[in-house]
């Protein structure tokens, strides 16, 4: 059965740049962007975030859906759009399927609503059922783009847009669909910063992934998409894709990652490999202590002493429902350029992982990677791409 599937066009937009490759430029030089925030997100206490500025409109969408998500997805659609049109083309709308993972939906006009409802003003333009929900940014795009197959959300926490391309595999091997669009998309809310916080999880500074002195994430907020096609041929393929929900606690990781380790041996069992087939692993790596220590077990765990491993969250933040497809396609371009990015971080490395993580962006044959995606309640996928 066929388990490999091309990966035909990619689209990034993030906090290093609104071009794709700008983006790959900057998280494979090692370069953070990550600042403190804007006034409209400067919460009362002190951190740095992944913010993207000056959002353009999304003219393509009407205005009554207009939310901070879709400006922001819009940014990767029209990257790569003209290969989606071609897919419908080819294959017919109803063949072509749209898997995209968020957490925030259109919170941010939400808040904007309700701080004005609070004082009794009247929240002029604002409509929940177009703007809120989680649904919303995807089926518009989809319509935009002539999609008339599948379309649905996957709100999985960090998760999210991991698990969209499990689902995408399986519409492809199902023979739902030809092509599947899988994206990704989140952005910045007050909600997201100051729940965060409640928790102890942000770090003031920017964010250090397996460092002695983590001390927790830096937010960010972006989107990234794939076309994969399963039928066409392209330098890197999804060969498997792991999932596992082990609901060890509402928001903390299992202290030895078991969740962890069943979806990267998953992963692995799909695509018929072994771990010691894997070059490269890009890491959920989110900072936090708990977090990286957990990873840390379950990847040695699984992969011994010998596979490179980085995480690049300190260059675009942790872009929750984003993350997960963002970090499968650095993974991807890991291969295609032959080089693995640097883990940005400062300090020590926590000798749970230390001989493993990769500092500086090295050169070297990259033909399998791995991209671990690890959400709260234990909601965990493992993405598996290769060369062709």
């Amino acid at each position: 059965m066929q388990t490999r599937y091309a990966i035909t066009a990619t689209a990034l937009a993030n906090t290093a740049s609104a071009s794709t490759e700008s983006v790959i430029d900057q998280v494979f030089s090692g370069i953070s962007r990550l600042v403190p925030p804007s006034p409209h997100f400067a919460p009362p206490f002190k951190i740095v975030v992944g913010e993207m500025l000056n959002l353009p409109p999304a003219a393509e969408i009407a205005s009554q859906y207009d939310t901070r998500l879709l400006r922001i997805a819009m940014l990767g659609i029209r990257q790569i759009e003209k290969q989606v049109r071609a897919a419908v083309s080819k294959y017919g709308g109803k063949r072509v399927a749209f898997v995209f993972g968020t957490c925030t939906g259109g919170l941010d006009r939400t808040e904007a609503a309700y701080k004005k409802l609070r004082v009794g003003e009247p929240a002029k333009g604002y409509d929940f059922e177009t703007m809120h929900p989680l649904h919303v940014v995807p089926s518009q795009i989809a319509r935009y783009l002539g999609v008339e197959g599948v379309v649905t959300v996957i709100s999985t926490a960090c998760s999210s847009s991991a698990k969209a391309v499990g689902v995408a595999t399986r519409l492809l091997r199902a023979g739902v669909a030809d092509a599947v669009l899988v994206g990704g998309a989140d952005s910045l809310s007050l909600t997201t910063l100051y729940g965060f916080y409640s928790l102890g999880a942000l770090s003031s500074q920017t964010t250090r992934p397996f460092s002695v002195e983590r001390d927790g994430i830096s937010l960010g907020e972006g989107c990234g998409f794939i076309l994969i096609d399963g039928h066409a041929q392209a330098p890197t393929v999804v060969v498997g894709v792991g999932e596992s929900s082990d609901a060890h606690h509402l928001s903390a990781p299992d202290p030895n990652g078991k969740g962890a380790s069943i979806a990267m041996r998953s992963a692995l069992a799909e695509a018929g490999m072994s771990a010691s087939e894997v070059d490269y692993i890009n890491a959920h790596g989110t900072g936090t202590v708990h977090n990286d220590a957990s990873e840390g077990h379950a990847m040695v765990g699984v992969f011994g002493e010998k596979t490179a491993i980085s995480s690049t969250k300190a260059v675009t933040g942790h872009m929750l429902g984003a993350g997960g497809i963002t970090e499968v396609i650095f993974a991807s371009e890991a291969i295609k350029l032959g080089v693995v990015p640097p883990n940005v971080t400062s300090g020590p490395i926590d000798p749970i992982v230390a001989g493993r993580i990769v500092c500086e962006a090295r050169r070297m044959p990259v033909r399998i990677a791995m991209s671990n995606s690890f959400g709260f309640g234990g909601t965990n996928a493992s993405v598996v791409v290769a060369a062709s």
